[in-house]
Parts: structure tokens; sequence; C-alpha cells
């Protein structure tokens, strides 16, 4: 039978010091928050931190980062709060801007793109052709997309 060491102890062994910071350096999801195996469990771990430092986290509750680093696990930089202060805070912090255009992962097409798109699409209409179809084809998106932007509906920002 495999004995594992203690989560408190495993903890300790995945973290380091970052600044003011207790980073855990273990598996982590895409937005950093780490996790750790307890009894065939996957656990976030700032949330078992909490615990190991403060003892049960109330029902319902989230467990927020003073630091607003997701990967911190120092006790100091955690505390117990509901959604909404977590909801509130993002706000007060200014994390709560959606990224748009460039700025986006999902984001296929620059700026420049856009321009000449927009300025493909006048040109065409002008000469009455419709080229949704085909400045679809040569930027490797669906056409619906190329409407939305002819339109302002999207990337109006540009």
């Amino acid at each position: 039978m495999t004995r594992y060491k203690p989560i408190a102890e495993r903890l300790q062994n995945k973290t380091q010091q970052q600044g003011d910071c207790l980073v855990w350096t273990g598996t982590k999801n895409r937005h950093g928050y780490g996790y750790i195996s307890d009894k065939s469990k996957m656990r976030i771990v700032h949330r078992v931190a909490y615990e190991l430092a403060y003892g049960k986290i109330p029902d319902g509750f989230d467990i927020l980062h003073s630091c607003d680093n997701p990967s911190c696990v120092n006790p100091d930089h955690l505390r117990a709060g509901t959604h909404t202060d977590n909801m509130r805070e993002m706000f007060a912090k200014g994390r709560n801007r959606t990224l748009s255009g460039e700025q986006s992962s999902q984001a296929k097409l620059t700026i420049k793109d856009i321009h000449v798109i927009r300025q493909r699409y006048a040109e065409d209409k002008a000469n009455g052709r419709n080229s949704l179809k085909r400045i679809a084809a040569d930027y490797g998106v669906h056409f619906s997309l190329i409407s939305l932007i002819v339109r302002r509906e999207i990337w109006r920002h540009v």
C-alpha cells in the first residue's frame, strides 16, 4: 500500500516565494489556479491553503486573493468572501474589462485586416458585386463574420 505525504507537506513542497506571494508551482488550470490531489479528489490549492491556516470554509463562500495572483497560496493573502464580494473587488480593481478586437485570444483578424475588408467590400458594393464569401475565403473565416464587420456590428472600435 502506497502512503502519500500529508497534504500540508505536499503543498509546501510545491510552492515558491515570489515577492510577498507564495506561489503554487504544481498543476494549474488555464487561469492560473492550482490543483492538488486530496484523497483521490482534485481540490483547488488556495482553498486547501486557506483551510490549513484558518479551518473550514463557510458554506457558499469563495476564497478571495488580496494580491490578485490566482497561483498564490499565502494564507495572509487569502480570505473568505461571497461571490458578490469577489465581483465587487473585480470591478473596483478594473479586472472586469472585456478584451475586444486583436486583444481577444479568439481573434483571427487584425485592425489592418478590418480596414482592408471594409474598403474591399465598399468598392465591390459600389461596383454592384457581393463579395462577402470571396473576402471570407481570403481570410479563412465564415462569410457571416465579414457581414458583421462591414455592418459594424463587431469591431465597432475600428
